[in-house]
């Protein structure tokens, strides 16, 4: 039986799903588990495409309303997060929200001092190197304090990244780090839909970069494979079962579930 942890909904808008929309779909597609995570705020700064700060309860709740209804398939309640270096404020934030739901997820989608507006969104901005560093070491951060049961999209840095020795660098320090603290890296298959990264002569998807995963399999490490499902006609759709055979084919150890490790 399929399962997937990594999927959102209308409430991060950029999803068609509803939450009762998600799950009758992945119910349909022969999943066992579903787990929702939607995209947390960030206080103190506006970003319209994730969860709202005056929505977040109003979210946790309706997704357990629905999971408690639900006979057929098992619906987890997530949050999909962004830890921040040093920022000792958004940590204890990220606290109190793990308390409130099944589980959450550890996914940068922006690097930087948000504080002093030096940072920059992977999706909408090239990164430099040091954009590079920062994301492998904030990463291995957010994974120690213990907060989170995967690591999302770990290469999704090189969206807009031209693969280089900086970015080889990258990938070893991710991997030597999961090896060393058994984090759990997530293979992403809506990083396969995305389709070529802007240097499309490198052969590779917008992130689930092989190069990249290359790199982490000389390494010994745990992957899990998310759909990172957005929309209706995503589900259960052929992205998860490619992630997989990439996974199988560089021989990495794949984990079905975070609560089995």
């Amino acid at each position: 039986m399929k399962k997937n942890f990594h999927t959102h909904t209308n409430y991060c808008n950029h999803s068609n799903l509803t939450i009762e929309e998600s799950i009758r779909l992945h119910k349909e597609a022969g999943y066992e588990t579903l787990g929702i995570s939607e995209h947390i705020p960030i206080p103190g700064m506006e970003d319209k495409f994730r969860l709202q700060e005056d929505q977040v309860d109003e979210y946790i709740e309706k997704v357990k309303r629905a999971a408690e209804k639900e006979k057929e398939i098992e619906v987890l309640c997530g949050l999909e997060a962004e830890y921040i270096l040093g920022d000792k404020e958004h940590l204890e934030y990220l606290k109190v929200l793990k308390s409130k739901v099944d589980y959450m997820i550890l996914a940068n989608h922006i690097v930087g001092d948000l504080k002093g507006e030096d940072y920059i969104h992977f999706a909408r901005t090239d990164p430099e190197v040091r954009h590079l560093e920062i994301n492998a070491q904030l990463l291995k951060e957010g994974w120690e304090t213990g907060l989170f049961a995967f690591i999302a999209h770990p290469d999704s840095t090189l969206k807009r990244y031209r693969w280089d020795r900086e970015a080889e660098r990258m990938a070893h320090t991710i991997g030597k780090f999961a090896q060393e603290t058994g984090a759990l890296l997530e293979m992403n298959a809506n990083g396969i839909r995305s389709g070529n990264n802007r240097s499309i002569e490198e052969g590779t998807n917008a992130y689930t970069n092989l190069n990249f995963w290359r790199i982490v399999a000389e390494y010994k490490v745990n992957v899990i494979i998310s759909g990172d499902t957005h929309h209706d006609f995503q589900v259960g759709d052929s992205m998860e079962e490619k992630a997989r055979k990439l996974a199988e084919s560089l021989g990495l150890n794949i984990v079905e579930d975070f609560r089995d490790i």
